[in-house]
């Protein structure tokens, strides 16, 4: 006997039938009997879901059999007795119709909706099937089951014989496969039905609900329960959820949703079950269940971390500002400036139109948070909205301080210089937000196109080639140069050792400046730092600031030599200037 198995289809067939799903339910229940047929819980649940009063007899005998005290199998009894003598009851067996063990048709009746027609109903000649007089003949005696006898170790017998075997369980657990073949041809399928993931196994034993044999207990606060109830009458939790993913129907005491695989968690933690559900919901936009979720949270734990900022958002998006507004300001005034809650609230009166109040939130939360970076940006951002160019530009440019890696930040600023017309600062800004943006998106394929328009770049054969490269270095050196021939009288052999050590610094100021300024690709850079060349834009920053101050210091040794005095001025310079 596979008892893990078995207690695993029991899980998974009740959860299909507090969901509604009850052919499915049927089929694992089923198939839980004939793995293992003294649970008394599978005969109850069994009992539930087969729509034949004498199936239904069989399972709730075979529980009586196995718990003569059983309370659920004689409430059952009792009813199916009333039912069958009832005229207008007409059994339905789940057996096929080619199945020799199909109980015949029952009563001959009208359809109920005619019954109603009539104040006393006509007699009927009743035509009663074997099986039905079998159920009739059952239930009229008096029920006297015996205990079960407990199995011989020593004796090892099969699952379809022995003397401890239930008489009704021994007929009807020799049909399961032949019921199971029976409803799936009855649909015109045999299309296997979804498994969800095992139980958590995780868990200590002793942490399960306790439970005993035929009740249904809630798994929060272990009270008794209706056994297809879908929120507990003392505890007030739900019992049954949607799944986030798909929305099928999902008992707490699973893991995960059967239909999608979406996990849905482990229930015993109960404020932190939940609020990761709500969480799970608000993520796929479902935000009227994610409130109700929230409020679950709330009545468990009412200080739950962020518990109210959650719940504001859900409200916010399920179309519930006021209430959403309220309670974002019942946060405020326990935790002044609070920024999370500040950006939401701002954001929920920008949407309302009301953005001289985001604006005043947005300060006051300033105040406490001088150096956020998100702050900065979505205060500028709303300070531009309202026509205030120059305060919203000074804010982003904090943001893009605070937090350089900001990339909508930085696509702003753009947007903002391109407003003022500093057109070639906007393209750098452009170039800067496109590299930090992430490259599936269409903003930073905007942010490329814009930075283009407004500074084209070099074709790439000219920023990656030697021509264009030496030209630009040849302007810097030559300047240099000059500087150091008329430095030395316009003689050459006249430059001191100095002055050749100072063009050679003005040389490599020049390189760097040319390759972070213009040409981060030049065939120089490509061979030390790689094909991608100079990539960061603070990388292009330093080289271009390093090569300006190496340039103007060669410059400066020139014109100033080192332990030398300044020379005269050439003659035929003074007399070409006294002309």
């Amino acid at each position: 006997m596979n008892e893990p198995e078995a207690q695993a289809l029991l899980r998974r067939g009740i959860a299909a039938a507090k969901a509604g799903r009850t052919e499915q339910a049927r089929e694992i229940l089923l198939q839980a009997v004939e793995i293992d047929e003294r649970n008394v819980q599978t005969w109850l649940w069994l009992s539930a879901v087969v729509n034949d009063p004498t199936d239904k007899f069989t399972c709730l005998q075979n529980v009586l059999e196995l718990d003569p005290d059983n309370k659920h199998a004689q409430l059952g009894l009792a009813r199916l007795k009333q039912q069958v003598n009832s005229p207008l009851q007409q059994p339905s067996s789940i057996f096929p119709e080619t199945d020799p063990r199909r109980p015949a048709a029952g009563l001959d009746t009208p359809e109920p909706a005619e019954a109603t027609k009539f104040a006393k109903p006509p007699p009927i000649e009743k035509h009663v099937s074997p099986a039905a007089a079998l159920l009739e003949e059952n239930l009229a005696a008096p029920s006297q089951p015996q205990p079960v006898p407990p199995p011989d170790a020593t004796q090892q017998t099969s699952p379809d014989q022995g003397p401890d075997r239930p008489k009704h369980r021994q007929e009807y657990a020799s049909m399961a496969s032949a019921l199971i073949q029976g409803t799936a041809t009855a649909r015109g399928t045999l299309a296997p039905t979804s498994q969800p993931p095992a139980p958590d196994s995780s868990l200590p034993a002793e942490q399960a609900p306790a439970q005993q044999a035929g009740d249904s207990f809630c798994p929060f606060c272990q009270q008794p329960l209706p056994a297809m109830a879908t929120r507990c009458d003392h505890c007030r939790l739900p019992l049954i959820l949607d799944c986030p993913a798909c929305n099928a129907r999902v008992d707490v005491e699973m893991t995960a949703c059967a239909q999608c695989g979406q996990s849905m968690g482990n229930y015993r933690h109960k404020s932190v079950y939940f609020a990761r559900l709500a969480m799970a919901y608000y993520e796929y936009k479902q935000y009227r269940k994610a409130v109700a979720i929230w409020q679950v949270v709330e009545m468990l734990k009412p200080d739950y971390p962020h518990l109210q900022l959650r719940l504001a958002e859900a409200l916010a998006g399920a179309g519930r500002p006021k209430q959403a507004i309220a309670t974002l300001w019942k946060v405020l005034t326990e935790d002044p400036g609070q920024e999370a809650a500040s950006l939401t609230l701002g954001g929920i009166l920008e949407k309302l139109g009301r953005g001289e109040e985001a604006i005043n939130v947005y300060q006051e939360a300033l105040a406490v948070w001088p150096n956020s970076a998100k702050l900065h940006f979505t205060l500028g951002w709303v300070l531009t909205q309202q026509k205030q160019i120059n305060q919203g530009l000074d804010h982003i440019r904090k943001a893009t301080h605070f937090d350089p890696e900001h990339g909508m930040a930085w696509y702003r600023l753009g947007q903002l210089y391109e407003i003022i017309g500093s057109k070639k600062q906007a393209a750098e800004v452009y170039r800067r937000a496109a590299q930090l943006l992430p490259q599936d998106k269409l903003i930073q394929k905007k942010a490329e196109q814009q930075a283009g328009v407004l500074d084209p770049e070099l074709p790439l054969p000219l920023a990656t080639g030697w021509f264009e490269f030496l030209r630009q270095l040849a302007g810097p050196i030559l300047l240099c140069f000059v500087v150091a021939l008329l430095d030395s009288g316009m003689r050459p052999w006249w430059i001191p050792g100095t002055g050749w050590l100072a063009l050679l610094l003005g040389l490599l100021g020049a390189f760097l400046w040319t390759s972070g300024a213009s040409l981060p690709r030049n065939p120089v850079i490509c061979f030390l730092a790689g094909t991608q060349g100079l990539v960061s834009v603070g990388a292009r920053t330093s080289a271009a600031i390093i090569g300006g101050v190496f340039w103007l210091l060669g410059t400066v040794i020139i014109l100033y030599p080192i332990g030398q005095s300044v020379p005269e001025v050439p003659e035929w310079i003074l007399k070409l200037s006294l002309f």
